[in-house]
């Protein structure tokens, strides 16, 4: 809504959506590649795919459990 309305998406949210143009689906056990058009385990994600996939990974376990050094970037509001 914020993308379609041309209101700048906040740091967060830019991220989630440059993710999907990377990888369009993912849950806790497989993603969906766009390299190999087919889902794959997490564990098989290779190059680029691995990476995003990653700092996916060190955001969602930052914004769960990172009180303390929670990214004040991409989570301003728990300041």
């Amino acid at each position: 809504m914020l993308f379609r309305s041309g209101i700048g998406l906040p740091p967060y949210h830019r991220f989630l959506a440059d993710l999907k143009e990377k990888v369009p689906a993912v849950n806790a056990r497989a993603y969906y590649s766009r390299e190999a058009g087919r889902y794959k385990h997490l564990e098989d994600a290779q190059g680029e795919e691995a990476e995003w996939l990653k700092k996916y990974e060190i955001l969602q376990y930052n914004n769960m459990f990172g009180k303390k050094g929670k990214s004040g970037v991409f989570f301003p509001y728990y300041e």
